[in-house]
């Protein structure tokens, strides 16, 4: 007998963990620098410069994993990362009061430089590590050569800036009206020159109607309405046709290879036109109710992407701008304070979001529009289709007959028709928010956090294979009579045949025994004649279980789908800070010691076996590989000098 698969893969997880090093050591610092230039009493400029740089050393130590007869693998790998962000600006402000200062106005103009650069270079060593535990590139057994240079020197860099002048004002008529109006032009390098500028306007209005009427009860009532439309470049160098250059192994030729995607024509800006209106009102004495409603309506247009295309014109898709997504939402935050005395205070906070989507336009031509499929392989897939909800998930639905019906085969178990897609849920959520509790007495406060969501499908590879596998409780059923398996025994031509639990098997059945794990699954069968039947093959209890059991991911069923449904205790947090007197003697303003925890435990979640949030996947709507969950908690020191 081999070493179970169980025992092979813990293994190799605990000599990961015990003999594998892979350290990342990162540098970030921020700086900026702000002066302020006073010209008159209501002229002033404010210049500003701010650095943002990132410096992050990897180092991965691979030990070797074989020492006799020989030394036998093992690496070691430097990388060096920087990645810096310049941004300089200048803005000539004016701000008067006019009319008793009733009417008051504060505008700004002037212009915005950002400059981000990256650059990365690697080595690798080549064949392995020549002696054991010693990481060092003098160390390596491969020699250098022109096959393995890729490994030996990894080395990119990339830049891109942007211009912008901007302009602002913010016209007010005493406390009760607001008007701003916004205006803003870039120029943009990741784009092509020929539209790489880019202008987008906005404005909002906002109306303390409580300033004109009395409503009783109501402190404050606002009401906003706001109008903007963006634009934006892409990520760098997509705007360009890009060859690679190779060198072909073994030999002095090199090679040159076209674009994986093709830039057909100049792209342009992506845009982004946006309506919000919205209300904030609060009540009662010391706002005891706080109320913000808002409801936003959005078109994203012009949108910079691939499209796929025939893999015999030596490309994979053209780079063009096409689409047109519609979303709105409604957004919903209550604040209420149910106690307040003079040393206690409670407030609770619930905030929501519900929100939807629909493609309105695609491409001239095009209708469909595959983003990315859900797993590896064809079986299920993610798209955007014209006059749908973005992000619909479409997979290989069970063989049917004309009524609906599953339809098992010669063995009795389903099977899934490769030709035929089903729209079969949504990776969006419909509903998603949080609710906060904060608890002030005297010197303590306590802070509880939970975050909840409704909606948005993930496609849990973890259940389905331990579905497969027999690993769940809920795999018992059909395993034996208790569980509601049926009796069968198998004939001299492999076929079960349907027995009694209490009945000895008869004489023509293999080995003279009978089985308890049968199952009649629902569906029909098709007879001898072409015609559907009520199906009655009995399968196996293992047989059903496995045909879920797919390493190729190639035909996943839909019964590997769940709602992400959560509600879970985000954090908690409490902070007791020293009495006034006592900061004083240590000559201190304020001291505060806090206590927290977070990404605690979940309180319900639809989902089972995992916590969705700790997996890795393909991308975050598939999870198909487990970490534990990760709490964090934290003891630390709030100092006011």
């Amino acid at each position: 007998m081999g070493v179970p698969q169980a025992v092979n893969e813990l293994g190799a997880y605990m000599w990961e963990l015990e003999k594998n090093r892979y350290q990342d050591d990162k540098v970030h610092m921020i700086t900026s620098v702000k002066a302020t230039l006073n010209f008159t009493k209501n002229i002033f400029l404010v210049g500003q410069a701010g650095l943002d740089y990132d410096n992050t050393t990897y180092k991965n130590e691979k030990s070797v994993d074989r020492v006799l007869p020989t030394i036998a693998g093992g690496s070691f790998s430097v990388a060096k990362e920087n990645a810096t962000v310049q941004t300089y600006q200048a803005l000539l402000n004016y701000d008067k009061g006019f009319l008793g200062d009733n009417l008051h106005l504060f505008a700004f103009a002037g212009g915005i430089y950002r400059l981000r650069t990256s650059e990365y270079l690697g080595s690798t060593t080549v064949g392995g590590l020549t002696y054991p535990d010693w990481y060092s590139f003098a160390n390596e057994v491969g020699p250098p050569s022109a096959d393995n240079l890729y490994l030996l020197r990894n080395y990119n860099r990339g830049s891109d800036v942007l211009y912008s002048a901007v302009a602002s004002a913010t016209i007010s008529w005493k406390n009760e009206l607001y008007l701003d109006l916004q205006a803003r032009k870039d120029w943009n390098s990741t784009l092509p020159p020929e539209n790489n500028t880019y202008f987008y306007p906005g404005t909002s209005i906002t109306w303390n109607y409580t300033e004109r009427f009395h409503i009783p009860k109501m402190n404050r009532g606002q009401l906003r309405l706001a109008w903007a439309d963006v634009g934006n470049g892409t990520t760098r160098y997509f705007a360009n046709n890009l060859y690679t250059f190779t060198r072909l192994p073994g030999t002095d030729a090199v090679s040159v290879q076209p674009p994986a995607n093709i830039l057909p024509g100049s792209l342009k800006p992506e845009r982004k036109r946006e309506f919000e209106v919205g209300i904030n009102n609060s009540f009662f004495r010391n706002n005891r109710v706080v109320l913000d409603v808002s409801f936003y309506r959005n078109n994203i247009y012009n949108q910079i992407m691939n499209l796929a295309i025939s893999p015999s014109s030596s490309s994979n898709a053209l780079k063009i701008n096409a689409g047109n997504v519609r979303n709105w939402g409604v957004e919903l935050a209550i604040t209420g304070t149910p106690i307040l005395t003079k040393n206690l205070r409670l407030d609770i906070t619930v905030n929501g979001a519900r929100q939807g989507s629909k493609v309105v336009k695609l491409y001239p031509g095009i209708t469909q529009n595959f983003l990315y499929n859900l797993i590896n392989g064809s079986a299920a897939a993610v798209r955007a289709d014209q006059g749908r909800p973005y992000g619909e998930i479409v997979m290989t639905d069970y063989q049917r007959d004309d009524a609906g019906n599953r339809l098992v085969n010669e063995n009795g178990l389903y099977g899934l028709n490769s030709q035929r897609y089903i729209e079969v849920a949504n990776i969006m959520p419909k509903l998603y928010g949080g609710i906060l509790s904060d608890l002030h007495y005297k010197s303590f406060d306590l802070r509880i956090g939970l975050d909840y969501k409704s909606g948005g499908t993930v496609f849990s590879y973890t259940n389905n294979r331990m579905f497969g596998l027999g690993q769940l409780e809920s795999t018992l059923k059909y395993r034996d009579e208790e569980h509601g398996g049926l009796a069968y025994y198998i004939d001299a031509n492999n076929k079960k045949v349907a027995w009694q639990h209490n009945q000895a098997a008869p004489a023509g059945a293999v080995g003279g025994k009978v089985y308890h794990d049968g199952v009649v699954l629902d569906g029909v069968k098709m007879d001898d004649t072409g015609k559907y039947v009520k199906n009655d093959i009995i399968a196996s209890a293992s047989d059903y279980y496995l045909s879920y059991v797919n390493d190729l991911a190639s035909s996943f069923p839909p019964d590997g789908l769940f709602k992400n449904n959560y509600v879970k205790v985000r954090e908690i947090a409490l902070a007791y800070t020293l009495p006034q007197s006592v900061a004083q003697r240590l000559r201190l303003q304020k001291l505060t010691v806090n206590l927290a925890g977070r990404n605690l435990f979940y309180i319900y979640k639809s989902i089972p076996n995992i916590d969705v949030e700790s997996t890795l996947g393909a991308d975050v709507y598939v999870e198909n590989t487990v970490y534990p969950g990760q709490r964090t908690y934290s003891l630390g020191l709030t100092v006011a000098f």
